[in-house]
């Protein structure tokens, strides 16, 4: 048993376990948690949850799809949200960890963002997840302690969406057009976030927690290190600022968050927590694209 941890493990009920992080969050907490995997929150009633400790609520409907309804993320991440921690309250559960986004706030900002940055999501996932947030403190007593973590993207093994895109992008022969893109972004890598998560529940910890790698990243530098790591060539080229002005006309909050994109400042979450990111950047995105090699070996161009 490792340092740090209870002699009896914890018994935990997880949602979303197959899913990314789920599948990830199962691998690496093996042995120190006694796991319960939920796969159908619409009938939790019928799962036993004495002497849970802790429900851990990582499913819910992502913004990977661009015709996903306001409806659907409604009922996925508020409502069901809502049932599961209702449940879980009158099992006498005594900790709720629920997995945010950093899309409760703004769309993009000029300043870091802090666990107390106002909240005004534009889309219908932030909402969603936002909605759940202040449901969940709303029912929180000293008894069930409520620990919620905004995440911003998430790249590790098993990846999918804009990551999983980019790292295609970046495995071909074509230039990126990335070399004027240096805004740098905060990103956190699965295994730092589920450290973070791991923290929060052996610490019984309540209150709003954000989740980064220690290092910000920017776009070029990601694509960079992205190509060197699938042995294809160092091209980029900058887009020509009308591109720029054409983008700001179509969408204008596409182009700040390519201005600026979604910062973190974690440092009262890690100090609260004791905690700093196990992992580096550049060694989650190593283990990220190993995983792509590996399922992924069919390669679609080549050099």
């Amino acid at each position: 048993m490792k340092s740090g941890y209870k002699k009896n493990k914890i018994k935990l009920a997880l949602t979303g376990s197959t899913g990314f992080i789920g599948t990830n969050f199962r691998l690496y907490n093996d042995n120190r948690f006694e796991i319960l995997p939920i796969s159908d929150i619409n009938n939790i009633k019928e799962t036993n949850l004495e002497g849970t400790d802790t429900i851990v609520h990582l499913a819910g409907l992502t913004n990977l799809k661009t015709n996903t309804s306001a409806a659907s993320f409604l009922k996925v991440n508020f409502e069901l949200t809502c049932k599961l921690a209702s449940v879980a309250k009158k099992a006498k559960v005594k900790q709720f960890v629920f997995l945010s986004t950093t899309k409760v706030y703004a769309s993009s900002s000029k300043e870091k963002i802090t666990e107390t940055s106002s909240c005004n999501p534009l889309e219908a996932y932030g909402k969603s997840k936002l909605l759940a947030e202040k449901y969940l403190s709303s029912i929180e007593t000293p008894d069930f302690k409520i620990g919620i973590i905004r995440s911003p993207i998430v790249y590790g093994p098993g990846v999918k969406g804009k990551i999983f895109n980019l790292i295609k992008f970046s495995d071909t022969f074509f230039p990126l057009p990335f070399k004027n893109i240096n805004a740098k972004f905060s990103a956190v890598f699965v295994d730092n976030l589920i450290a973070l998560v791991n923290k929060v529940i052996v610490n019984e910890e309540r209150g709003v927690f954000l989740a980064a790698d220690q290092r910000p990243i920017s776009l070029l530098k990601l694509s960079k290190f992205m190509r060197l790591c699938l042995g294809r060539k160092d091209k980029f080229f900058a887009l020509p600022s009308f591109i720029y002005v054409l983008i700001k006309n179509i969408n204008e909050n596409i182009f700040n968050r390519l201005l600026y994109p979604t910062l973190l400042d974690t440092a009262k979450t890690n100090k609260r927590l004791n905690y700093i990111p196990p992992f580096s950047t550049y060694y989650g995105i190593l283990k990220t694209i190993k995983w792509y090699k590996n399922s992924h070996s069919k390669k679609t161009f080549s050099n």
